[in-house]
């Protein structure tokens, strides 16, 4: 393999990610919300999906 210098941005981006996710772990910055699936012939709630979301500061809402 020979060295690209895209790796290295690539690098970079991973490290950066990979500190975020640890310092958002330390800090309880994850949440869950639940969302309703519904059966869309009888229109009734069948199950819910948990999703998790991550605020993380300068990456939108």
């Amino acid at each position: 393999m020979r060295f690209d210098p895209a790796m290295e941005g690539q690098l970079a981006g991973r490290q950066a990610l990979e500190r975020d996710l640890r310092a958002a772990l330390a800090h309880g910055a994850f949440r869950f919300e639940w969302q309703p699936v519904a059966d869309t012939a009888t229109g009734r709630i069948v199950s819910c999906e948990a999703l998790l979301r991550w605020d993380r500061p300068g990456h939108g809402p």
